[in-house]
């Protein structure tokens, strides 16, 4: 039985309705994460449905040992005494989701911190991170930008902001982490870079100091460096990118707005690799039929061959016998059927035995002969 996709007039998006064999049939047939990227609902809120009507959802590593090949026994529906009811979700668009996050963002009381004036039990990505900026050696110039982004946290200030730095990163690390997220280090290139991971979706983000090009006169000579500039902003990068610089308002001002934006970047990745996913899905399912379609040709035409092969052989095979009869009546009439002959008579029919396509007789020293060789063969002499 098909869901019911309801339109957009009825429910203002796009939505579907499932009875409680439909939504079984369903988490059956794909993972219930999976579903929930198609629909306004959670993983947890479909597995609480389904724990309501009484619906058993695959154990953990079914859909790995499908996979693999392994079996995973689907379980049965069981009888449910309860009330039936209808379920009715939203289909998920690139608005709907992008607005939620907006409003869960603006909402969430958990974004109205106050970054503490010193670190309290420091992420283990802030410690990294302290070390390398606070490392001192020869080359060491003050009032110089640190940089930290070796291999941890990318974070380039001079020393006068490191301790604002970290703290305002530790904040926004456990933030994120409150909120479902993580932050981690992509050292798979030869410059690593900071990310908010999203379902495996990356949102690059990193913390400077801006600089500023000083020109100066070099014992007549016209050069410039790039000096820090006291001036803090925040990066985050994605289809939109932005930079939080310090203005009229500071960084720890600007925090909800950064939180937000991350999510937001992180949301349109989510939504692009779900219609890249489909895209993707369509792609590889009309590839297939192409490549059904033209195996089942070149199935076709290889049976024709064949098919005409043997039908050239059994024509081959009637005029043999045919011959091999008018033979012996010619020997017999000349009187020579001697037994030598009649032996000689005796094998030739069982070869063309072996030859005839619908008696391929078996034959110890023909047998490893293709027939259709020893035809073309004999047509070429």
């Amino acid at each position: 039985m098909e869901a019911t996709t309801l339109s957009r007039e009825g429910h203002g998006a796009e939505s579907i309705i499932l009875t409680r064999e439909e939504l079984y049939e369903m988490v059956w047939r794909e993972s219930i994460l999976s579903i929930s990227k198609k629909y306004d609902i959670s993983d947890v809120g479909i597995r609480k449905t389904c724990k309501r009507l009484d619906i058993p959802t695959p154990p953990n590593g079914h859909w790995q040992r499908l996979r693999y090949g392994k079996k995973s026994p689907k379980a049965k529906l069981p009888k449910f005494s309860g009330k039936e009811e209808k379920i009715i979700w939203q289909a998920r668009t690139a608005e709907s989701e992008i607005a939620k996050t907006v409003k869960m963002v603006t909402d969430n009381t958990v974004l109205k911190i106050h970054i503490p004036e010193k670190l309290i039990n420091p992420d283990k990505l802030i410690i990294e991170a302290r070390e390398r900026l606070n490392h001192m050696d020869e080359w060491t110039r003050p009032g110089e930008l640190r940089y930290s982004n070796r291999d941890t946290l990318d974070i380039r200030v001079t020393d006068k902001f490191i301790s604002r730095a970290l703290r305002f990163m530790d904040t926004l690390i456990k933030t994120l982490r409150l909120r479902g997220h993580e932050v981690r280090i992509d050292d798979a290139s030869w410059r690593p870079s900071t990310y908010v991971e999203f379902e495996g979706q990356k949102v690059k983000i990193f913390l400077r100091e801006r600089t500023k090009r000083v020109y100066k006169n070099d014992n007549g000579w016209n050069r410039s460096d790039m000096v820090p500039s006291g001036v803090l902003f925040f990066r985050v990068e994605g289809e939109n990118g932005r930079e939080f610089v310090e203005g009229n308002r500071t960084l720890e001002e600007m925090f909800p707005d950064i939180i937000e934006k991350i999510e937001l970047e992180g949301q349109k990745l989510i939504i692009r690799e779900a219609v890249w996913a489909k895209e993707r899905a369509i792609r590889d399912a009309e590839e297939k039929i192409r490549k059904e379609h033209e195996e089942r040709q070149q199935k076709e035409v290889d049976d024709m061959i064949e098919l005409l092969a043997k039908f050239n052989r059994w024509q081959q095979t009637l005029q043999l016998r045919e011959y091999l009869d008018e033979l012996e009546n010619k020997m017999i009439q000349d009187n020579k059927n001697t037994e030598d002959f009649m032996s000689w008579l005796k094998r030739a029919r069982e070869k063309a035995d072996w030859l005839d396509p619908m008696i391929e007789r078996k034959d110890e020293w023909l047998d490893v002969f293709d027939r259709e060789k020893v035809i073309a063969r004999a047509n070429e002499g």
